[in-house]
C-alpha cells in the first residue's frame, strides 16, 4: 500500500453528554481529503443524554466512523481506550464539543514526506455568549522545522510560552511511538493532556510546527470542564507546576532559563483557581480561607516572586496576591468572575492578551 491507500489517521473523540455538539464535530471531521485515509473513533463514556443515539446514527451513515460504548470512567481512560482501538499510523484527538477546519488533514498529509515524529498546529478559541454567537482569537507559533532534539530544546521555552507544548488537540502523534513506549493518559482527568504530551516529547527526535490554525476550541459551554468547581483545583495546578519544572530539567535546561516562564504560567493558573472558588455555592468564610491558603502556599509565594515578564496590567492584577492580601484578592477575583460570566467575549479577549 502506498501512503494514500493505507489508513493514515485515527481521530479519537471522547464523548460525555455532548448531544448538542457531537454532530457538528463529526461532520467537520468527515469533511476531509483524501476521504478514505482516516477513521473516527467515537467513544461514549457512559453518557446519560442522547449522545449515544446520535453516534449510532452517524455510524450507520458513514463507514469511517467506529462507535464504542463504555461505562463512565473519565476522559483519560476513555482516550486510552481509543488508543487501544486505533489502527491509523497517526493519532489525533478532538473533543466532542469542539470542531476542526474542513480539509485540514489534506494540509497535514502534505507534510508527512519528512516523517516527523510530531506535528504541531494552532488553535482558535471560539467564545459562546448568551446569544450563542462567537468571536475567535488564537494561540499559535511561527512555522518552524526541528530536525534534532538539540534544535527543539533551544526553542522549548518559546514553545511553552506560546502554549504549544501541553495540549493534545493541536498535535499529530505517531501511533508507532505511542505503542513502543507505552505512552498513555494518567489516572487523573484534569490536566491529563500535559502529562501525555510530556511523555511523548521525551521520546521524539523531530517536530514540525505548521504556523497555521486548524482546531476550534469552544469556551463558555455549560458543563465544560473549565466551568466546574473543583475542590482540589489548586493542588492540581501546583502538581502541574512541579511536573513542568521536572520536564524542563529532564531536557537539560538550566533553571535560570525555564523558571520564570514556568512561574508565570503557574501564577496564571493561580488566578484561575481563585476565580473558580466563585463558581461554587460557597460563602464568604470558605472562599476567604481558601484564598488565604493559596496565597500563603510556598509554591505560590515563590511563583509570584519570580514572575517578571508580564504586562503592566498583569502586574497590577497580581499586586494583592504577591503581597498576600486576602480581602483585596477576594474582591478583585469576584469582579473577574462577574466579567467572565456576564461578558465572556471581553473576558477571553483580556485573557488572551495577558
Amino acid at each position: 500500500m502506498n501512503k494514500k491507500e493505507e489508513l493514515m489517521y485515527s481521530i479519537i473523540v471522547p464523548i460525555y453528554n455532548c448531544e448538542k455538539y457531537i454532530e457538528n464535530c463529526v461532520l467537520h471531521l468527515l469533511n476531509q481529503k483524501p476521504i478514505n485515509n482516516f477513521e473516527i473513533l467515537l467513544i461514549n463514556d457512559g453518557s446519560s443524554d442522547t449522545s449515544g443515539i446520535i453516534c449510532e446514527d452517524l455510524q450507520k451513515k458513514d463507514s469511517r466512523i467506529k462507535y464504542f460504548y463504555k461505562d463512565n470512567s473519565g476522559v483519560s481512560d476513555t482516550r486510552n481506550f481509543g488508543l487501544k482501538n486505533a489502527n491509523g499510523k497517526y493519532i489525533l484527538f478532538c473533543d466532542a464539543d469542539d470542531y476542526v477546519d474542513d480539509g485540514f488533514i489534506e494540509k497535514i498529509d502534505s507534510l508527512l514526506e519528512k516523517n516527523y515524529d510530531l506535528i504541531n498546529f494552532g488553535v482558535y478559541f471560539d467564545t459562546l455568549n448568551k446569544k450563542n454567537s462567537k468571536t475567535s482569537c488564537l494561540i499559535n507559533y511561527e512555522k518552524h522545522e526541528y530536525l534534532s532534539r538539540d534544535v527543539l530544546r533551544d526553542d522549548l521555552i518559546n514553545l511553552w510560552d506560546a502554549s504549544m507544548l501541553y495540549n493534545i488537540i493541536n498535535k499529530v502523534f505517531k501511533n508507532e511511538l505511542i505503542k513502543k513506549y507505552n505512552i498513555h493518559f494518567p489516572s487523573f482527568n484534569f490536566g491529563e493532556d500535559m502529562d501525555f504530551c510530556f511523555q511523548y516529547l521525551k521520546v521524539i527526535e523531530t517536530m514540525y510546527n505548521t504556523g497555521e490554525c486548524y482546531y476550534h476550541y469552544i469556551r463558555g459551554r455549560n458543563g465544560a470542564a473549565t466551568e466546574i468547581f473543583r475542590e482540589n483545583f489548586f493542588d492540581i495546578r501546583k502538581d502541574e507546576f512541579i511536573r513542568a519544572n521536572s520536564f524542563f530539567e529532564s531536557w537539560g535546561i538550566k533553571k535560570e532559563e525555564y523558571y520564570e516562564a514556568s512561574c508565570r504560567r503557574f501564577t496564571d493558573r493561580i488566578l484561575g483557581c481563585i476565580e473558580n472558588l466563585f463558581v461554587a455555592k460557597k460563602g464568604f468564610r470558605y472562599r476567604y480561607k481558601r484564598i488565604k491558603e493559596i496565597l500563603h502556599d510556598k509554591y505560590s509565594v515563590e511563583a509570584f516572586k519570580n514572575t517578571k515578564k508580564i504586562s503592566l496590567k498583569n502586574k497590577i492584577i497580581r499586586i494583592p496576591m504577591k503581597l498576600k492580601l486576602v480581602l483585596p484578592t477576594y474582591i478583585e477575583m469576584k469582579f473577574v468572575h462577574f466579567i467572565k460570566k456576564s461578558f465572556p467575549n471581553l473576558f477571553n479577549k483580556l485573557k488572551n492578551s495577558r
